[in-house]
């Protein structure tokens, strides 16, 4: 029988980071369970991102909503 509780990866924090691991988790088929109190993490406290690959000029808000979708 099958145990519904027992997660192969468990991630805390859904910043930046923690959405990566989710999807490459996703990728390889494992089952995880991503805990925080909302998505983004610290990126929601930065009012503009101008370092980050494909982006000229983001607000963290704004790049954690498009990680999400």
């Amino acid at each position: 029988m099958e145990n519904n509780s027992i997660y192969d990866l468990i991630i805390v924090g859904s910043g930046p980071a923690g959405l990566t691991a989710s999807i490459y988790a996703s990728c390889f088929h494992l089952k995880h369970l991503v805990i925080s109190r909302e998505v983004g993490g610290q990126l929601l406290l930065a009012p503009d991102i101008l370092n980050y690959p494909g982006f000229g000029n983001i607000s963290g808000k704004e790049l954690a909503q498009r990680m999400l979708a």
